[in-house]
């Protein structure tokens, strides 16, 4: 597809203006493909999907020009159309975008206009001539050859030795400089220039694929450049400069006098790219239209004919050159459909280019995916202890009350363990058969064939003592009948204080008091009798003749 951009103007009122883009491909996201591992309904179309709770979905993408490195960003929202680049919807994941840039050499630079009769500026002509390029697949600055054509070489006019020679090409050529930072500083100084746009390229540095490139042909610019349109568009403009300050122009204005001379070819290589070589931009300097005075271009036309206008030190048209499309890689993007996703209505799933697309681009989309989620609710387990022998405390319960949560009504009841009871009435169910045990119930949800069930767990068992604090405790016991009496804890009364008969202690396994082995030594402890013993350390009652 082809699209124009106008105009390249110098300082003193030079704006360059770019209609379309001369970047690659815009992002394109080419196909979607999307897999369900919903429980029934299972049902996707293109666009649509009839999905139910706890289920999932793998969506798949393919694109191209995509941005390496980035994402794409997923978004749900409740309305039809909503826009998440204009921040609506709530982000839910994302999956990383792979993109490889075209190889070198693939395709190759264009020369899509030379400044031929430049505006003087402060200083000469010759100080603000330039080529108008595409960068093709990218290439190294280094790489970049420019072999002017002969009569345009030399070093008449120029005390420096080499000022006029081709760029990067024979024993002592001119080469690429860092730009002027005056320079580079008045190019990103309007409006929507910056440092983000106007990229300047040193010795050792790479162009980017499908970018525009600016190539000053002298060290010695001496006008300012507005580039405030072409910033506004969106393009990123890499700038290089010649390392030599020219003392003629580097391409030869209209001369009515003909020659042998009279056609110029200017030409440019890539080096290291055999199919990347002798790139051409011909004119003949004879040519009455070329006869416009300061500020005349050369630019070639949709039909690649070379043509000449003047636009009061504005460059030519350009036609819009589109790189090839690279294929971007993007994994699946998987969305598990928890409650999170459960509405009144359906949700509506989209996704966008992170970052979004830029130079012109329009914004990118996925298909927006309208997700009908049927989310039944049973409610949340719940489990109840119920006295089941003798039957005089809870022969009846009401199932529904049981349930944790917000169950929805109308659904039916199951007697998952066979117990026989009926379940005619959930809300008044007869237990009073059932013999002690651990027995389920089930309640079951049924929406759009999606299902959500819950399970309501019943303990049939013994009445007791059902606190292991006490005496009475019964492990078996379900449901306490008020029998805990006695506590297990020591009561402090079970010693006599006789010593002869050893020291009396509480058993809290048996809750009883036990006697000890006799640990002391018997006999007469009162000194003040005959019979004292002074290693005895239990009267035994021996004591009888006083001293």
């Amino acid at each position: 597809m082809k699209s124009i951009w106008s105009q390249v103007l110098l300082s003193i009122g030079l704006v360059f203006v770019v209609v379309g883009s001369l970047r690659g491909q815009c992002p394109d996201i080419t196909a979607t493909s999307i897999t369900t591992t919903s429980p029934a309904p299972n049902n996707c179309g293109a666009t649509s999907c009839d999905l139910c709770e706890g289920g999932a979905i793998e969506i798949e993408l393919e694109g191209q020009d995509l941005p390496n490195g980035g994402t794409i960003e997923w978004y749900y929202d409740s309305n039809p159309g909503f826009d998440p680049y204009a921040g609506q919807g709530t982000n839910t994941g994302n999956s990383t975008i792979s993109t490889a840039a075209p190889n070198p050499c693939d395709i190759c630079p264009t020369v899509e206009a030379l400044f031929i009769d430049a505006c003087n500026g402060t200083g000469g002509e010759p100080d603000n001539e330039f080529v108008v390029m595409t960068s093709g697949s990218g290439f190294d600055v280094d790489d970049l050859q420019i072999d002017l054509n002969d009569t345009n070489n030399g070093n008449n006019f120029c005390g420096v030795s080499g000022c006029n020679q081709d760029i990067n090409i024979g024993a002592s050529p001119c080469t690429f400089q860092t730009p002027n930072a005056t320079l580079i500083s008045n190019l990103q100084s309007s409006a929507n220039c910056n440092n983000l746009n106007i990229i300047p390229l040193s010795p050792g540095g790479s162009v980017p694929p499908g970018g525009i490139v600016i190539v000053f042909m002298s060290s010695n610019v001496t006008i300012g450049y507005d580039l405030d349109a072409l910033c506004q568009t969106g393009e990123t403009i890499y700038i290089l400069q010649n390392s030599c300050e020219r003392g003629f122009g580097a391409f030869t204005n209209y001369d009515s006098n003909s020659t042998v001379n009279d056609i110029k070819t200017t030409s440019i290589s890539i080096n290291g790219c055999a199919g990347c070589s002798s790139i051409d931009f011909v004119y003949d300097k004879t040519d009455p239209a070329l006869n416009l005075g300061n500020g005349t271009f050369a630019y070639l036309d949709a039909t690649g004919n070379v043509v000449f206008d003047n636009g009061g030190c504005a460059s030519p048209p350009v036609e819009d050159i589109q790189l090839p499309p690279s294929p971007s890689t993007i994994p699946p993007f998987n969305l598990n459909l928890d409650d999170t996703y459960c509405s009144s209505g359906p949700i509506y799933l989209t996704g966008i280019i992170d970052p979004p697309p830029s130079g012109g681009c329009p914004n990118e989309f996925t298909i927006e995916l309208t997700l009908n989620l049927n989310c039944p609710d049973a409610g949340d387990d719940a489990s109840i202890d119920i006295c089941a022998l003798p039957v005089d405390s809870y022969p009846f319960a009401d199932l529904p009350s049981l349930l944790g949560g917000t169950p929805d009504a109308g659904g039916t009841w199951s007697d998952t363990d066979g117990t026989g009871v009926d379940l005619s009435d959930p809300a008044n169910v007869d237990f009073t058969t059932i013999s002690s045990g651990t027995y389920d119930f089930t309640y079951t949800v049924n929406q759009s064939g999606c299902q959500d069930m819950a399970i309501v767990t019943i303990n049939f068992g013994q009445k007791g003592c059902t606190d292991p604090a006490y005496c009475e405790y019964n492990s078996s016991a379900v449901c306490d009948d008020g029998s805990c009496v006695t506590s297990t804890s020591d009561p402090g009364t079970c010693d006599d204080g006789d010593c002869t008969n050893g020291l009396e202690t509480w058993d809290a396994s048996t809750c009883a008091c036990v006697s000890n082995p006799v640990t002391e030594t018997l006999g007469c402890t009162d000194p003040a009798f005959c019979e004292y013993n002074s290693a005895a350390t239990c009267d035994d009652g021996s004591c009888a003749t006083s001293n």
